[in-house]
């Protein structure tokens, strides 16, 4: 690697980072690697279980020379804490602690001249990188997204609790001073989607800025959307292939998505729904296919392997996403990647990632559950119409290119890297 300017010296505040992984942990090893083909100087503060995975995967990097990681954990009876319910955010929070005094240590010898804390992807547990007293980037942090009571309908006690404490922590949000600090603090503050945005107080809202997360890797952009290079086979001809994939939880929606199937198969009686994935509602749904007697045409997979995501994905022609406070949703982009229209409800990350021709965005706000549930109906009985389906398959595969790790990075540091870098030529 050839560099023709000073490097930018970047720490990285990542608890979850680990290679060839999917949510938080991809999350902060892709900053990591991304950051360190723009030829900067990259330390990566993370903790010590990740350590093994990391350096294994460093032996696969060609010039890893500028890419370091600072390992740090708490005492072994803190641990402790993980394995009771909760007891992971009070852990974090002491680490986050332990984090930023071990940060300081270290940046008295190397002088970083920005810190960027990736994750947790939360915006409801402070960092504390911010008293490093040199830039610091918070985020993109998520949490804001909230299902409408409206369609909370179909919860069970269980989840109804938990999206109501839920709901308690994001107002507590204003009024915390340890997050509020971590917003006084950052040169700039990510956050995930508006919904989050609007949990900021109002003065740091002008140092906002709003992107995904998560992105596509190369690899995964580079995959060809194979439905246009085939012959438009006319969708009534065969099946129309649906598709969900994600944790069967009730606030993933498919309790509105299964109604929306059964509408479907009034007009489109051999319609077949794939759900993949694990879960506490699992029972729950199953028994709602009996009810709706849609039962012989929904099938159940239980979790993929990596490496075959991309092979479902391209069996299925439409992803079904009703999450009703995702911030993220990987399986959207690497959908979209592979040619798939989206039927998402407009909340969270999903909302961000499909626009207008790539699939239908339904508006919850105001809404009932059966007017979201006939809405969700009407999208998928329209993408069995063919021309409208093949323009929306290419479009989504478009519009997933601009979803790259790559682009991110880029996005959220280019104003303050180009700061730091006059700065250091200056």
């Amino acid at each position: 690697m050839s560099r023709s300017h000073k490097p930018i010296r970047i720490l990285l505040s990542a608890y979850a980072c680990e290679p060839n992984k999917g949510s938080e942990p991809a999350v902060g090893w892709n900053w990591a690697v991304e950051l360190l083909k723009k030829d900067h100087d990259v330390w990566v503060l993370t903790r010590q279980n990740n350590r093994q995975a990391i350096e294994s995967e460093l032996e696969n990097i060609s010039d890893n020379s500028s890419l370091h990681f600072i390992y740090y954990d708490l005492p072994s009876y803190f641990r402790r804490w993980k394995k009771i319910p909760g007891g992971v955010y009070l852990y974090y929070l002491l680490w986050q602690i332990g984090a930023a005094r071990k940060a300081k240590q270290v940046n008295n010898d190397i002088r970083f001249d920005l810190v960027h804390h990736v994750t947790f992807v939360s915006l409801r547990q402070p960092s504390f990188m911010g008293r490093l007293g040199i830039p610091f980037i918070l985020g993109p942090v998520a949490g804001g997204e909230r299902a409408p009571f409206a369609l909370r309908k179909h919860y069970n006690w269980q989840a109804w609790c938990s999206d109501f404490l839920r709901d308690m922590a994001n107002a507590f949000i204003r009024f915390d001073p340890l997050v509020r600090s971590s917003l006084k603090r950052a040169t700039k503050v990510v956050v995930t989607s508006e919904q989050t945005r609007d949990l900021l107080p109002e003065k740091y809202l002008s140092k906002s800025q709003v992107s995904l997360a998560i992105g596509l890797t190369t690899k995964e952009i580079a995959q060809p959307n194979i439905r246009l290079s085939q012959e438009k086979q006319k969708l009534s001809e065969r099946p129309l292939r649906i598709l969900f994939m994600g944790r069967f939880l009730e606030w993933k929606g498919m309790g509105l998505g299964l109604k929306a199937f059964a509408e479907l198969q009034k007009v489109e009686p051999n319609a077949t729904l794939t759900m993949v994935g694990q879960g506490p509602a699992k029972k729950k749904w199953r028994h709602l296919t009996e009810k709706l007697a849609i039962t012989t045409s929904v099938s159940w997979v239980s979790w993929l392997p990596k490496e075959d995501v991309h092979s479902t994905l391209t069996a299925h022609d439409v992803l079904l996403f009703p999450s009703l406070h995702d911030s993220g949703g990987m399986v959207v982009l690497e959908a979209m990647a592979s040619g798939l229209p989206v039927v998402c409800l407009n909340i969270g990350g999903p909302s961000i990632a499909v626009n207008e021709g790539t699939g239908f965005c339904i508006p919850v706000i105001n809404k009932t559950e059966q007017e979201v549930i006939d809405e969700l109906a009407e999208a998928l009985i329209n993408l069995s119409d063919t021309e409208c389906y093949f323009s929306m398959s290419k479009a989504a595969n478009l519009r997933a290119k601009e979803f790259s790790w790559e682009q991110l990075v880029t996005e959220i540091h280019l104003d303050i890297t180009y700061s730091s870098s006059q700065l250091l030529h200056d």
